[in-house]
């Protein structure tokens, strides 16, 4: 990927190239649509602005300007005005560029910005699916461990129902030998009284 200086010399690059372009197609198709020769300028300057910001926007309608005036605008060849017609049309070109300009590059940024938050929106769409996922994994470690820890509370539970079986059972045999040996102290009595 270009660096950002590099990214910058070819958007100013970009408007270079647009200027001289409009000028050759319309310089080709000016006896067809003369003397209306500057809404290709004006559109080269729109495209420019939209694609790479207002300051090669800028440049892209100086650049028009400078061409318009030298090759399309009496007397041709030079960037002398002689009457102030044609300087009206040159100030209604740079009215009208500069306010494409400020338009088409406030839509530049505002797309350059959404372009940002679309790539934040995307990583934290990326992160909160990874997390989701851990989430998934520790939930699922803690349901075997929850089915684990209840297995082993039901083996706790039955072995202290089969401890209180076994305590009422040594209960009732400690209840049976305590009978046991009152049955036979009455018996001994009994005999001793004989």
């Amino acid at each position: 990927m270009a660096s950002g200086s590099q990214q910058q010399a070819l958007r100013y690059l970009v408007a270079v190239v647009a200027v001289g372009a409009t000028a050759i197609i319309t310089h080709a198709i000016q006896p067809l649509v003369a003397p209306v020769v500057v809404p290709p300028f004006i559109l080269a300057v729109a495209v420019v602005t939209l694609y790479t910001g207002w300051r090669p926007g800028l440049l892209c309608a100086a650049l028009s300007f400078a061409a318009l005036r030298y090759w399309f605008f009496a007397p041709i060849g030079t960037l002398r005005v002689d009457n102030a017609a044609d300087l009206g049309r040159q100030y209604t070109f740079l009215v009208i560029t500069s306010a494409v300009v400020w338009i088409a590059g406030r839509l530049h940024g505002q797309r350059m910005r959404l372009k940002q938050q679309v790539e934040e929106n995307d990583r934290l769409r990326r992160r909160a699916e990874e997390t989701l996922a851990q989430a998934e994994v520790a939930t699922r470690q803690a349901v075997v461990a929850s089915e684990e820890a209840a297995g082993e509370a039901s083996r706790a539970r039955d072995a202290a129902l089969k401890a209180e079986l076994a305590a009422q059972d040594a209960a009732e045999a400690l209840r049976r030998q305590q009978e046991a040996e009152r049955t036979l102290r009455e018996a001994e009595a009994e005999l001793a009284d004989f």
